[in-house]
């Protein structure tokens, strides 16, 4: 086997618990390690934000002001990559590059031989894609409901779904009490979503017992979207969490709700082909990583094809359904945490993003030389 060059453009993607660069960390770890490749990383990110806090400290800012320093940015990778010549550039998602200069992938189409993108928020943002998405020649997916539209234009598509990291979502014995609870919820408190309206459903539920619901956007929190916010004020936490304190909460529950974001109609909607999304979430191996129990909404129907459903991850089918589940997984300590246990060595040995960075290695670089 030889070996292939690969360059990795780091951006930085922040959104709530900056999942999307945890993710560029994990995979930047694999590649660095992997006997295949040639890596190099560059921060495109990071200098990015060194630039905007320059514009920042000079004062008079401006949406212009802070376009051009992205724009600036972009163009001095462009810069490194000509100077460079990688025959292989791989990133995550793509529509941030697009966003700061529209031109950006018609200027690195000349300079390297392959483009690549693992897309992470599939099918959410999936129309901030469509315009570039001619000048990739590899596209990995979380989620298969994408695969028709990218094979139609002709892409070289994969459905990759999301991962665990062994090395952060993993099993801590040492907990504080503020982090054990019966049941946790960690998401966004969308308005009017179906994870809003099961909250409120088992509302009842969740007052009996030690319960969590965390999460918060700059717009929205659970307090002001639930309807029975007040019945639950003692369950309810309006703000972020990292990754790292994610997988605490995950470890201190007995029970993880994973509660699905619904695939369009909500704020972070940019998917107006309304693709139904089939694919499980990251939440589903964060948990699984970390050696939590779960119970999931019924929604995705992939889940089966990476899990065996109610012997890996159980499943609910509606508000009643998950209310009677709770009350008997919280009864059988031994079978909810021999369920764990064993989907925790599942996912740790098969669902690991160093797995997932081999098999973009496999199908989207050429190391056969």
């Amino acid at each position: 086997m030889g070996k292939t060059d690969v360059l990795f453009i780091k951006q930085r993607i922040r959104r709530g618990p900056a999942i999307e660069s945890s993710i560029e960390d994990y995979i930047e770890k694999a590649f660095r390690v992997h006997p295949g490749i040639n890596f190099q990383c560059y921060e495109l990110g990071e200098k990015i934000r060194i630039a905007e806090d320059r514009v920042t400290a000079g004062g008079q800012v401006t949406q212009q002001s802070i376009a051009r320093a992205r724009y600036e940015q972009t163009e001095l990778c462009l810069g490194y990559i000509r100077q460079q010549a990688p025959e292989n550039l791989f990133l995550l998602n793509g529509y941030l590059l697009w966003h700061f200069d529209q031109q950006f992938y018609e200027k690195l189409r000349p300079l390297v031989r392959k483009i690549s993108a693992w897309q992470l928020d599939d099918p959410y943002y999936v129309d901030m894609s469509l315009p570039f998405l001619h000048l990739l020649d590899t596209i990995f997916t979380v989620d298969t409901i994408t695969l028709p539209l990218y094979e139609r234009y002709e892409l070289n598509a994969h459905w990759l779904p999301l991962a665990c990291a062994p090395e952060v979502h993993r099993s801590i014995n040492d907990l504080d009490e503020k982090y054990r609870s019966d049941v946790c919820f960690i998401g966004v408190p969308f308005k009017g979503s179906k994870r809003v309206r099961t909250i409120d459903a088992i509302a009842g539920k969740l007052t009996v017992c030690n319960s969590r619901i965390i999460g918060a956007t700059d717009k929205e929190n659970w307090t002001g979207v639930l309807a029975n916010a007040d019945q639950l004020s003692g369950s309810l936490m309006d703000e972020f969490v990292t990754v790292e304190e994610a997988c605490l909460y995950y470890n201190g529950a007995a029970i993880n709700l994973n509660l699905h974001k619904d695939s369009y109609g909500h704020a972070w909607d940019r998917n107006a082909h309304r693709l139904p999304a089939r694919s499980p979430c990251e939440r589903t191996f964060a948990i699984a990583g970390c050696g939590g129990f779960q119970i999931m909404d019924n929604d995705r129907p992939d889940l089966a094809q990476l899990f065996t459903t109610n012997e890996d991850i159980v499943t609910f089918k509606d508000p009643a359904d998950l209310a009677a589940k709770i009350d008997y997984y919280l009864a059988h300590d031994d079978e909810r945490q021999q369920m764990a246990r064993s989907l925790q060595r599942n996912v740790h040995i098969g669902h690991s993003y160093a797995a997932r960075a081999n098999r973009i290695v496999e199908l989207a670089f050429d190391t056969s030389a």
